[in-house]
This record gives C-alpha cells, structure tokens and sequence, in this order.
C-alpha cells in the first residue's frame, strides 16, 4: 500500500498542485478560462496571480482592440480563483477538478 504513495507526500492542493486520493498520486486539473472578447486587457489578474501566470497575450487583439489575458503554464495553476475574483468584467472562469 505504502509503495503507491509518493516519497514526499503532498501538503495538499493549496501547497502544491498535486494531491493524494485513494492512496494514488493523482494530478489534479484545473481550467482557466478567458472569454477574450470581454476581456479588455486591464492586468489586475496578472497583478493578483500568486503564480504568476495569468499574462497579458501581446500577439492577440481581440474585436474590441485590446490584448486579452491568457495562461501561460496551466500544470502551475492552483485553481485559488483570484484571477476570477479580481475581474472587473467577469471575463474568467475558473474550474477545478
């Protein structure tokens, strides 16, 4: 049983993005979803991340001519929600799974 367990066992999801479920390491999936039409570039989500990867996609425009936030790394996102919360125009979803 013992040998199914990581060597160093998670702190849970908040201390790292992995947690131990039925005596397996299992990943946990997160979705950060950015309706980039609504979104209008304002940075307080990159602000707020406290991994700080919620940016702010140079190379896109959307129809409005702003540069919509993006994730750059989604295996790092803890699913805290700031980035959601911290949104003037609620343009961010986040889900856990």
């Amino acid at each position: 049983m013992l040998k199914d367990l990581p060597s160093a066992p998670c702190k849970g999801p908040l201390a790292c993005p992995q947690y131990i479920s039925r005596r397996k390491h299992i990943r946990m999936a997160n979705r950060v979803t950015v309706n980039e039409q609504v979104c209008k570039g304002c940075g307080l989500c990159t602000s707020v991340c406290p991994k700080k990867i919620m940016v702010i996609d140079r190379d896109k425009l959307n129809a409005k001519g702003y540069n919509p936030a993006t994730v750059s790394n989604i295996e790092l996102c803890i699913a805290c929600a700031m980035c959601a919360i911290m949104c003037p125009d609620s343009a961010i979803k986040v889900e856990k799974e």
